[in-house]
């Protein structure tokens, strides 16, 4: 667990997302799910990343820096994919406890290869990011 202080900086550029993230998973239904917006950036290989909650409707979404360089069909590519994701987390909770090192690396890379996929063709029935957000980001460049 982190001790220290979230960049402020970070935290002003996430905040906005919250209710764009909810949006989307509302529309990709994830009503019942709750999810909470991680202060701190993903790591830097990331634009973003989330986990579930074991034994909860609960995830966890981790936006990195380089989320915010991409334009708006980029983020909302990327939260569809991580929202996406959702729907394996039980799956993936699950086979991460049993598969072996070697299997894990190859399912983590199919699971990659098809959320890709499912993004790449359900994000642009989707909304884009709200522009406050956008504004939010070229302020910060």
């Amino acid at each position: 667990m982190k001790t220290e202080k979230p960049d402020e900086e970070h935290v002003k550029l996430i905040e906005p997302y919250g209710p764009y993230i909810r949006e989307i998973a509302n529309k990709l239904n994830l009503e019942a799910w709750r999810f909470n917006l991680i202060h701190d950036p993903a790591p830097e290989e990331c634009l973003a990343r989330m986990r579930c909650i074991e034994g909860k409707k609960l995830f966890e979404v981790e936006l990195g820096k380089s989320f915010f360089q991409e334009d708006a069909e980029g983020q909302r590519e990327t939260i569809v994919h991580e929202v996406i994701h959702v729907h394996f987390g039980d799956m993936h909770n699950g086979l991460g406890k049993v598969l072996s090192k070697d299997s894990w690396k190859w399912y983590e890379l199919a699971m990659e290869h098809g959320i890709d996929a499912l993004a790449r063709i359900i994000a642009p029935f989707m909304p884009l990011p709200p522009k406050s957000c956008l504004i939010q980001n070229e302020s910060a460049a």
